[in-house]
């Protein structure tokens, strides 16, 4: 597994190395020589949200009103509404709701914050919203309408996930050109899905799933073409089985996955998920883990930031 190094802890991708706390950690070798961990300690919910949601790149809109910086998008799930998160890193906050003309039950945020794919409250549609400044809303055509759903991680496809019945579906072309593929039967399948993650080629899908305490993670082929009312049966690979997977995440050009075991408190590397699935513990409790509720990795893949649900040793 490679030697053992020290790991940075953080709280931000964007910091130096210079000044922080060291832990023991380990030299994966390959193109992602160093991964390290940074742990995010439970301080303010919107930090765990903007984590989660993979919000990242400051935007400024192209108008002619002085405006500060958008780091990104929420759902504000009491209103029902999404809002833009104003500022910059350690002083940021959450702004006034988008001019929607529905409730929105679900989104999946572009991590550039040009669009977002939203389940409306009361409508079966997927709808598109492009320029969230000035949101322009379009139907998917022939797209489920999923109560989970990513998108990967340059923002050209999305996958979307139903349980009545247990379907999966890849949508290509985001954002401009999307075309929803055929619906998967998952019906093979058993538990309750917990977290999904998506290639950038539309065409590995991974799910993560929670089943009577015990959690596996299942890889899923995805065929290239299709008809989006089409249905078509697939074999999901079990990667392993875990405590209680609560999120994962693709790193390495997606050949490899992390995920977190909310169980156990630990943070595993799947590596090559499409061909050995090789499983190796990255960190734990001792290591800062507690209550993990998201992961991500940072665009080098060098980096592994965990949300936790509680504070550590708690």
């Amino acid at each position: 597994a490679g030697d053992c190094r020290d790991t940075v802890v953080a709280g931000s991708r964007d910091h130096d190395d210079a000044g922080y706390e060291h832990h023991a950690g380990c030299d994966f070798g390959g193109e992602s020589p160093l991964i390290r961990t940074d742990f995010i300690m439970q301080t303010k919910s919107i930090s765990r949200f903007l984590l989660i949601a993979g919000l990242a790149g400051s935007t400024l809109p192209a108008d002619t009103t002085l405006k500060g910086p958008v780091l990104g998008y929420v759902l504000d799930g009491r209103s029902q509404a999404i809002r833009p998160v104003n500022g910059i890193p350690g002083a940021a906050h959450v702004g006034t709701p988008l001019a929607l003309p529905f409730a929105v039950a679900r989104a999946a945020f572009s991590s550039n914050g040009d669009f977002a794919l939203v389940v409306a409250a009361e409508a079966e549609d997927l709808l598109l919203v492009r320029n969230l400044e000035a949101p322009v809303v379009s139907r998917l055509a022939g797209a489920i309408r999923p109560e989970r759903m990513v998108l990967n991680g340059d923002n050209s496809a999305a996958l979307l996930y139903t349980s009545e019945p247990r379907r999966l579906q890849v949508v290509r072309g985001l954002p401009n050109n999307p075309v929803a593929g055929p619906r998967l039967d998952l019906s093979s399948l058993t538990g309750t899905v917990t977290a999904l993650a998506l290639d950038r080629d539309g065409r590995e899908a991974l799910l993560a799933l929670s089943d009577n305490g015990r959690g596996t993670l299942a890889r899923v082929a995805v065929p290239d073409e299709g008809e989006a009312n089409e249905l078509r049966s697939v074999e999901p690979r079990s990667l392993g089985v875990f405590g209680s997977l609560t999120a994962v995440a693709l790193l390495n050009r997606d050949r490899d996955a992390v995920v977190t075991d909310g169980a156990t408190n630990q943070l595993f590397l799947i590596r090559d998920f499409t061909g050995e699935a090789a499983i190796e513990a990255l960190a734990s409790e001792r290591d800062g883990i507690a209550n993990p509720v998201g992961v991500e990795a940072s665009l080098d893949g060098r980096r592994v930031f965990v949300a936790n649900g509680a504070e550590p040793g708690g």
